[in-house]
């Protein structure tokens, strides 16, 4: 009978027993020495002979296969790195040959499964064993995975008062996406229209590794126009001004009138009446604007106190004769006779093509003495009435 080799070394060995014959015997494997003793030690694998002599010199012979176990071999690791900062590496080790193999990354517990879960990252040295004890080594790197760097962030303040802030992030890392205050993360790396306030920006590589950073947004003052003096033109006259203040905006502002050029005076004089369209821009560039009225003094409206409908081609309709430089609208003109009955009424009217011909529903009116009253609206929309008697005489 034999045992095997094992580990790859020559261990193997052979017991012989031998019956019959005329003892003693001796044996030998070779042919040429013999021994007494029936064990052969330290062989490899192979065919051996082994031959039997008696003492009065008799022989026999058996052949015997010696065959060598595999022993484990490590032929790969399959590593998996650690990431996020977190225990989560792994090791997968791959071994041929051995018989009921085990597995240990410390060289004291061993275990039966080839694969180690929740590893930290660093060295780490396997180890290997089979039944017999033959074993076989190597060392394996688990590395860390980088996390995901912030390098910059962008961050442009509101103006103007209003909502636009902009918050841009450069970072490296692989399979990036970005996200602001727990929203869903993007690809692009920048967003827009945000508030003032305080965010909290999120990084996130593809192994789901996240990186945060709080940043703000600087509010802004919107810009406002605030009117302290309109002082009225004289009709006709370029002698109106206007003074004015800028509520909030950034550094120096200029102010512009009706789309001229931009002056730091926020004082104006020389100005007609009528409206006027103020624009203010700042330093930041922002921009508001209002509109505001000069208005208008001393522009007479002249009404005739008699007029004759005869039909002569003089003096036969009674019209309004306004200034010429009057700027406004005629609202409603009415004229009644003495019991009070109206016999004209005109709205909403140019005084160039409205007039009376003395006559109500067709019919002249007697010669006497009628009143009127005259509704219009001025530039800035101030209302005014006149009153007073119109004399009819034929």
């Amino acid at each position: 009978m034999g045992s095997t080799s094992t580990c790859g070394q020559d261990n193997g060995t052979i017991e012989i027993s031998a019956a019959s014959g005329v003892p003693p015997y001796k044996y030998s494997i070779d042919g040429v020495n013999f021994q007494t003793s029936q064990s052969f030690t330290s062989l490899t694998e192979g065919v051996y002979t082994i031959i039997i002599s008696d003492n009065v010199g008799c022989i026999d012979s058996i052949s015997l296969e010696m065959k060598s176990e595999e022993y484990p071999s490590i032929i790969n690791v399959d590593i998996t790195n650690a990431y996020c900062n977190k225990d989560n590496g792994s090791i997968l080790v791959n071994v041929i040959g051995g018989i009921d193999t085990k597995y240990s990354i410390d060289g004291f517990a061993f275990q039966e499964s080839n694969y180690f879960k929740n590893l930290a990252a660093g060295n780490y040295t396997i180890l290997v064993k089979d039944i017999y004890g033959c074993q076989d080594t190597t060392t394996i790197k688990i590395e860390e995975s980088e996390l995901p760097m912030l390098e910059s962030v962008e961050i442009i303040h509101t103006s103007c008062g209003e909502v636009n802030g902009m918050i841009k992030i450069e970072a490296s890392g692989s399979n990036l996406s970005f996200s602001i205050n727990g929203l869903d993360f993007q690809q692009e790396n920048f967003f827009q229209h945000l508030a003032p306030g305080d965010y909290t920006i999120s990084i996130k590589d593809g192994n789901g590794c996240v990186f945060t950073n709080e940043v703000e947004i600087k509010s802004s003052s919107e810009m406002s126009i605030e009117l302290i003096e309109s002082t009225p033109a004289d009709c006709g006259e370029s002698n109106g001004g206007l003074t004015f203040n800028v509520l909030g905006g950034t550094g120096v502002s200029l102010v512009s009138i009706n789309g001229g050029t931009f002056q730091s005076s926020f004082s104006i004089d020389g100005l007609s009446s009528g409206e006027y369209d103020i624009k203010v821009i700042d330093e930041a560039e922002c921009l508001t604007d209002t509109t505001v009225v000069i208005l208008q003094e001393g522009c007479p409206i002249y009404i005739p106190n008699v007029f004759s409908p005869n039909n002569d081609g003089l003096n036969d309709i009674l019209r309004i004769y306004p200034h010429p430089e009057f700027i406004g609208d005629f609202k409603l003109f009415r004229i009644f006779d003495r019991w009070g009955e109206c016999v004209f009424e005109a709205t909403n009217f140019s005084p160039d093509e409205i007039g009376w011909d003395g006559t109500h529903k067709g019919k002249e009116m007697e010669n006497g003495v009628y009143v009127y009253y005259l509704l219009f609206v001025s530039v800035g929309g101030n209302s005014a009435i006149l009153e007073g008697d119109i004399t009819i005489a034929k």
